[in-house]
Parts: C-alpha cells; sequence; structure tokens
C-alpha cells in the first residue's frame, strides 16, 4: 500500500463526515508528521500501511470500524525516539488526535474512543476494549513475521535508536522484548494469537539471545 493508496483510504473514511478542504488539511498534516526526520526508519506511512494489511484481515472483527482507522492513522503520528517521559508519544498522538478531529467537527464521544484505542498501544496493559485489543494485536503484528522481515524491523528500532550507545541500547531492549516473553500470551486475539504467537516468541527470543551474547 503506497502513500497515494493510504491518501485514498483516508479521503474514504473520512469525507463523509468532514469537509474536503479538512479532509485534505488533515492528510497533509498527517504525511508530514510520518514523513519528520529524524527518528522515522519504522514509524513512518509504511508502518501504517502494513497495519491497514493486517487490519482488512480482521475488519469483520471490529465493533467500531471507523474509530478503529483513525487510530491506526494518528497511532503514532508524534513520534520522538529521544524522549525521556515514558509513553510521551502515544500521549501526545492521542492529545493530537483530538485536537485535529474534535476542530474537524467529529463528535467527542466518537474522539474519545480514538484517543483511548491510540493510548492502548503503549502496551502497558491488555486493553479493556475488543477493538483496543485488537488494534494492540496489529501493533505488535510485526513481532510474528518470517524472520527476514523481522530482522529488517529490529534494524530500523536500532536506526531509530542510533544516539544511544550500543551496550545501553542492548541492555534496554532485551528489557523491553523480555517484557513482552513474560506475557502468558502476546497477542490478546484468536486470529492474531493463531497466526503469530509462535513465530513471534520464537523472534523475541533469539533477539534477546543476540542482545545479550554478540
Amino acid at each position: 500500500m503506497n502513500i497515494q493508496t493510504l491518501r485514498t483510504r483516508w479521503h474514504d473514511l473520512t469525507s463523509h463526515f468532514f469537509h474536503p478542504e479538512k479532509v485534505a488539511g488533515i492528510w497533509e498534516q498527517l504525511e508530514s508528521q510520518y514523513a519528520q526526520p529524524p527518528g522515522r526508519a519504522y514509524h513512518n506511512l509504511d508502518h501504517i500501511s502494513d497495519c491497514f494489511t493486517q487490519f482488512d484481515q480482521v475488519i469483520d472483527q471490529a465493533n467500531n470500524r471507523l474509530a478503529l482507522e483513525l487510530a491506526i492513522f494518528f497511532h503514532d503520528v508524534v513520534y520522538n525516539p529521544q524522549t525521556k517521559v515514558p509513553f510521551e508519544n502515544e500521549e501526545k498522538s492521542a492529545e493530537l488526535a483530538e485536537q485535529v478531529l474534535s476542530q474537524a467537527g467529529m463528535p467527542m464521544s466518537e474522539v474519545g474512543q480514538v484517543a483511548q484505542l491510540i493510548l492502548d498501544t503503549r502496551h502497558q496493559h491488555v486493553a479493556e476494549s475488543a477493538d483496543g485489543r485488537l488494534l494492540v494485536d496489529i501493533d505488535l503484528s510485526i513481532l510474528g513475521r518470517e524472520s527476514e522481515r523481522f530482522w529488517r524491523y529490529e534494524q530500523q528500532i536500532r536506526d531509530e535508536y542510533s544516539w544511544v550507545e550500543e551496550n545501553g541500547y542492548r541492555s534496554g531492549r532485551a528489557k523491553i522484548m523480555q517484557g513482552f516473553l513474560d506475557r502468558d500470551q502476546i497477542y490478546q486475539t484468536v486470529w492474531f494469537y493463531d497466526r503469530y504467537e509462535k513465530q513471534a516468541r520464537q523472534n523475541v527470543q533469539e533477539l534477546i539471545r543476540k542482545l545479550e551474547s554478540d
């Protein structure tokens, strides 16, 4: 899915309730944010496109398709890998989504759902809503991909944290990955669990071994 396809998807999703100028203006803001250097080797529009590829395979499981699709578009719109405040990126992304969508005229009840879905991607706890669990699994699906794609993803994350010295990166990354491995299950929905759980655990275990031994 290329940028033009994403732009078309955004237009089709929002044009029935936003003024055309707002549809175009918000898309330009999204595209600009996701293209901002530095630190966007992975958290860019390619990631958003990949999330939609995953979403389209489980679209019938969405309770609120509109909120979920908007959350996918906005969930990494603010991304600064050098922030020292935990979960600041997710919280600022949710705040920006609230601001932009409410100013465009979206009802606050819908805006609140979008913001909560974005906050679910902090990956702190199991999301309370079924849509939240679905979005989290979509976001984490990269962990369960085939080996070549997983290691390309890991290199992209390393590139985003190129400013961190090697030992610090290795210890920090291993701790984060161990957190996923320590869960009873990485994926909370049946579809993603069946498809990706086994491979994700293999990938993460191998990554931790590599981080701790090389």
